[in-house]
């Protein structure tokens, strides 16, 4: 399998600016500023108890799976999305326009959610579960903040990309969850993930348990 290198330089100016960011940010704020212990080492495959598939209004996707006490979901987000979100209301020339949704829609953006299940309001958060430690804890939180880029990759037309940017939301204790946004941008031509049918985002797991998860979407259910 082809390795996509790692590069920037097709990010929108938004996102190369969040590039050099060393502590996690809202993913709130990425939006608007651009637009989760396992012998994974025998790659063993996580069976799912349950699956699910929504498409939104706006042509986002998302991919959802049940299994040992956590939802997880995986979100393409569309780049239309992310454009009127960059832009923030504000009056811009259509040439302007024009040019930040080409480069938006160069790159694909992934919302990967870990949501602990339970009775609701007694879900234990995400960073505390199954911990005895605050050492334990630390090292979750710098993994999640720092580590997750580590754990995911995307397979497209048999080539491998790493993300060049992951941000891990802060929902200050408001939400047992998290969600951690992931961009990968095109290594070779500028319109070759255009001409992809299938996008395959795997979610290597050695934090929670869950083990290689594989959240495949296709073209046609965009």
């Amino acid at each position: 399998m082809k390795r996509g290198g790692r590069t920037g330089k097709l990010l929108p100016p938004s996102i190369r600016g969040s590039l050099c960011l060393q502590k996690p940010v809202s993913i709130n704020t990425v939006l608007v500023l651009l637009v989760f212990c396992v012998a994974c080492a025998s790659e063993t495959e996580g069976e799912a108890w349950e699956t699910g598939f929504d498409k939104a209004a706006d042509g986002g996707v998302t991919i959802s799976k049940s299994l040992n006490g956590l939802r997880l979901s995986a979100r393409m987000l569309p780049s239309s999305q992310l454009v009127a979100q960059d832009l923030r209301g504000e009056r811009r020339p259509q040439a302007y326009i024009d040019s930040l949704t080409a480069i938006y829609a160069r790159n694909i953006y992934i919302a990967l959610s870990l949501v602990p299940e339970g009775q609701s309001g007694n879900e234990v958060d995400l960073m505390m579960r199954d911990l005895d430690s605050y050492d334990e804890y630390r090292e979750r939180s710098y993994n999640m903040n720092f580590g997750m880029e580590e754990r995911v990759k995307l397979i497209v037309n048999d080539i491998e990309y790493r993300p060049v940017l992951s941000t891990l939301e802060n929902v200050y204790g408001l939400h047992p969850g998290r969600t951690i946004l992931f961009v990968f941008t095109p290594q070779r031509e500028e319109n070759e993930f255009r001409r992809a049918e299938t996008f395959d985002f795997i979610f290597r797991d050695e934090l929670f348990a869950t083990g290689l998860q594989h959240f495949v979407f296709h073209r046609k259910d965009m």
